[in-house]
């Protein structure tokens, strides 16, 4: 949630329970979570709140990364149906990270394997979520990371 947004009033309005608001990551870092009570019963289990950024890559990578494991848990599936599969992948161009923060590189599969990570890595870039294949996890404080090396990544599709 960014500065002007009107949710986090409303929720600590009804008895939010602020877990963070800002997260250390590109994109996707006014990703909100906390507890919200049920009622003034406090031995009612509080509802988790995760409020995503309102840009499109952000809502999208935070979606992947928290929304769809937090959906997946609720609804009790097995630890390892919350989140999509991750692996490692070489680099078939050069990438860059971010200062102080995790950065979530959209990128595509190459034809021989490797991931290519796309143009425009912009907040508000839509053509790069549509032809996104993997989410590259690029450390914290990296700066550039050259084609051949090797990153984690969140598979979206083969």
């Amino acid at each position: 949630m960014g500065d002007h947004d009107l949710v986090l009033p409303a929720l600590e309005g009804l008895g939010f329970e602020l877990g963070f608001r800002r997260l250390r990551l590109r994109p996707g870092r006014p990703t909100t979570f906390g507890l919200l009570p049920r009622s003034s019963d406090a031995s009612e289990r509080p509802l988790p709140v995760l409020a995503l950024p309102g840009n499109p890559a952000s809502t999208f990578v935070t979606f992947e990364l928290f929304a769809r494991p937090l959906i997946r848990a609720l609804a009790g599936l097995p630890e390892r149906a919350w989140s999509r599969p991750t692996r490692v992948v070489e680099l078939a161009e050069p990438t860059r990270g971010s200062p102080r923060r995790t950065h979530y590189v959209r990128a595509r599969w190459t034809e021989d394997g490797r991931a290519a990570p796309l143009s425009k890595q912009l907040s508000g870039a839509l053509r790069s979520i549509a032809y996104a294949d993997l989410l590259l996890h690029v450390p914290e404080d990296r700066g550039e990371v050259p084609a051949g090396e090797r990153l984690s990544a969140v598979i979206l599709r083969e």
